[in-house]
């Protein structure tokens, strides 16, 4: 069966950190950005994940690395997800392991119908307010409060229609809890 992983969280919560660590623990590379779907548009982009060792493709990477070396689907169009919706509900059969992070993806239309198809976990990151400034302050930023706020809101929303419908959703406090100790247990779901 397909293991999938999913990250979502407000802006600085640390997805695309986690999800590094995530890969770096299970000796996964990303490979070149492909269109995994015969899509209506070029939005919908995945990367393979390859094996350090011995370079086969083990899954996909929804999204593109962005500079920095960061994977995530704020990288992609707006306009990707109904292709990612097609991909994920229509495929005959879907790759062995799927992960993904940021808020591109991050709707109920898309995961809920990867987790029919898939042992979906999804990682709910989130800091306070003044811990999530701090950190967008440091990386330079110019993200406004409001547009966090948003993210803020919409992530927790997420995570709560989710776990309502059966999904299995895990709290990450990212302030308590550190990038290893998180990119632990999703490297153990994945595995």
């Amino acid at each position: 069966m397909t293991r999938a992983l999913y990250l979502i969280g407000p802006p600085a919560s640390g997805k695309s950190t986690v999800m590094a660590e995530t890969l770096n623990l299970l000796g996964l590379v990303t490979g070149e950005a492909y269109q995994p779907w015969p899509v209506k548009n070029t939005e919908f982009r995945a990367e393979p994940l390859l094996d350090i060792i011995d370079g086969h493709q083990r899954g996909v990477s929804l999204g593109v690395t962005r500079p920095g070396g960061f994977p995530g689907t704020d990288a992609i169009g707006m306009a990707a997800q109904p292709d990612a919706v097609g991909w994920v509900t229509e495929s005959d059969e879907l790759p062995h392991l799927i992960v993904g992070e940021g808020m591109r993806l991050a709707t109920y239309g898309f995961l809920a119908p990867l987790a029919v198809r898939s042992r979906l976990l999804v990682l709910y990151l989130n800091a306070p307010d003044e811990v999530l400034d701090a950190r967008c302050e440091a990386r330079g930023s110019n993200q406004k409060p409001q547009f966090r706020k948003t993210g803020a809101t919409r992530a927790r929303n997420l995570a709560a229609k989710l776990r309502e419908h059966g999904v299995l959703v895990q709290d990450c406090p990212t302030e308590t809890m550190s990038v290893p100790e998180i990119a632990a247990e999703a490297a153990f779901h994945l595995a």
